[in-house]
């Protein structure tokens, strides 16, 4: 029998390529980590993680097994099967409640809270609620502060997306109190928190507050990872100040963050909000020439790009009443976003393409309405007013939105407006 065994470990690990449970680790991650905008494949990831996870338990590796299973649950849970996820993780939170490692219980069970996302499914926030708070009473047991901190703070974040500000508000001060007491230094994740708590407020002063407290502590540390990130909101905040000047010097820093980088998924975002800005100084024609320059350098890579330069290019001919040329290109965005429309290739959840989808037939409107056109303007007005009640802007159509609002700001705007889309997402 002893023979057999050995065996068979022999041919797994042949036909593994004589790799380690890590190895097969790493060729799953490979398959997740592609970059944008090429696709993830969580199937063949998936492959490489079952492989790994067979080898760890032909070879009796315990700490493979486990990384094994937390990677297999991890992913589960981002292609949205909580169930089957929570399962790979509870084998290995029993695992260490049977050899009383409650540190590492802890761990996991941090792990599993955070690996469930705040933003796509709202229905799923007790859940993580729970494992969090059971990760903050070990941390509290095994007397370990600094984690049981880490592990308060996304608990705030996650009454935050319960729309539970204050609670948030002032788990998020005890937070930060606790780190600073602990000597902790990397107080900027602490810092946007309270600023997105401000931002769901309405509060522009707080929200700048804590941006620039945030952007100081993250470059002070040097844990610039999501920088890009940092400077596109404080830029927001700005732009909502009416100081586009200050907006336009935050913006082009994160595009020039996420060109040293090469990462373009949200360069057409962030290039919106530069045009908006340089639209609002009265410098459309200089807008004209950054649009031009950013085609040409970083060209579009999707259809849903192509929407936003369109978009800019309209917005720019409109603001130099250069109105049949504002047309033509409203037009094609408008024939692009026809594709996209609703297309979860081109959206992370549901409350984007319900914001997207007032906010282009908006703008249709709104360009025609100004010229006086309303037989051109009455179908993209139609449109919105066929949305149920709850999701129109106020008073539509009486208050058709003046501006013709970028992509990243929009969202933002439209989101303080309308809380009743935060509950959309329950159903992604």
């Amino acid at each position: 029998m002893r023979v057999l065994l050995l065996f068979i470990c022999f041919v797994i690990t042949f036909s593994a390529g004589a790799q380690s449970p890590a190895d097969l680790l790493r060729r799953g991650h490979s398959y997740m980590e592609n970059p944008w905008p090429n696709k993830r494949r969580p199937d063949s990831a998936l492959f490489f993680y079952y492989r790994a996870l067979t080898l760890s338990d032909s070879l009796h590796d315990t700490e493979g097994r486990n990384q094994a299973l937390l990677t297999i649950g991890s992913l589960a849970i981002s292609t949205a099967d909580l169930t089957k996820g929570k399962a790979a993780y509870f084998r290995v939170i029993e695992y260490y409640r049977k050899t009383a490692d409650k540190k590492r219980e802890a761990d996991t069970w941090l792990a599993l809270g955070e690996a469930i996302s705040v933003s796509v499914n709202k229905e799923n926030l007790p859940e993580r609620l729970q494992s969090l708070e059971n990760a903050r009473s070990l941390y509290q047991q095994t007397k370990n502060t600094l984690s049981e901190t880490q592990a308060s703070l996304d608990i705030a974040e996650t009454h935050l997306s319960q729309d539970k500000l204050d609670l948030a508000e002032k788990e998020a001060i005890q937070v930060l109190d606790s780190y600073k007491k602990l000597g902790y230094k990397k107080l900027h994740y602490t810092y946007d928190l309270m600023a997105e708590v401000s931002k769901l407020k309405v509060d522009l002063h707080n929200e700048l507050k804590y941006r620039i407290e945030a952007i100081s502590s993250m470059e002070s540390t040097g844990d610039t990872a999501e920088a890009a990130g940092y400077y596109s909101r404080i830029a927001l905040v700005y732009a909502d100040l009416d100081r586009y000047d200050l907006s336009q010097t935050w913006i082009l820093k994160s595009m020039a963050t996420l060109r040293r980088r090469r990462q373009y998924e949200d360069y057409y975002g962030d290039l919106s909000l530069l045009i908006y800005d340089l639209i609002k100084m009265n410098r459309p024609r200089e807008a004209v020439g950054y649009l031009e320059t950013a085609i040409r350098e970083v060209p579009p890579v999707n259809l849903a790009q192509w929407v936003d330069a369109n978009e800019m290019f309209g917005n720019c001919y409109a603001a130099m009443k250069s109105y049949a040329k504002a047309e033509q290109y409203y037009m094609e965005m408008m024939k692009d976003y026809k594709v996209t429309n609703f297309n979860r290739d081109f959206y992370p959840s549901g409350s984007w393409m319900i914001t997207d989808f007032i906010h282009y037939y908006q703008v249709m409107a709104t360009f025609y309405i100004s010229l006086k056109q309303f037989a051109k303007a009455g179908p993209y007005v139609t449109k919105v007013l066929e949305l149920p009640q709850w999701l129109r802007p106020p008073h539509y159509p009486l208050q058709v939105l003046s501006d013709a609002v970028p992509g990243r700001l929009r969202r933002r705007q439209l989101y303080l407006r309308h809380p009743q889309l935060r509950a959309a997402q329950t159903t992604e």
